[in-house]
């Protein structure tokens, strides 16, 4: 188990970055739970900053809105 307190995600150009994604964590892979969904700018390197560090062993990161196309090139993680 990790805790987090944040991602940084640096996509291929703007044009191919997400403007709206959710964040859900799992301790077994199995069972998800949202840490909520948040509308991003468009640019080519992008931070969320979790409202309250979130301690999981696995993160899903869905893309709710964006292009039809997204490339993600770089993608971290902030550990407290």
């Amino acid at each position: 188990m990790q805790t987090l307190t944040g991602i940084r995600n640096k996509c291929y150009a703007s044009s191919y970055s997400p403007t709206a994604v959710e964040v859900f964590t799992s301790s077994d892979g199995a069972k998800w739970k949202s840490i909520g969904a948040v509308t991003i700018s468009r640019s080519g390197t992008q931070y969320i900053k979790f409202s309250k560090a979130v301690e999981t062993r696995y993160l899903k990161y869905y893309v709710k809105q964006g292009p039809n196309t997204v490339s993600l090139t770089e993608f971290d993680l902030y550990a407290k």
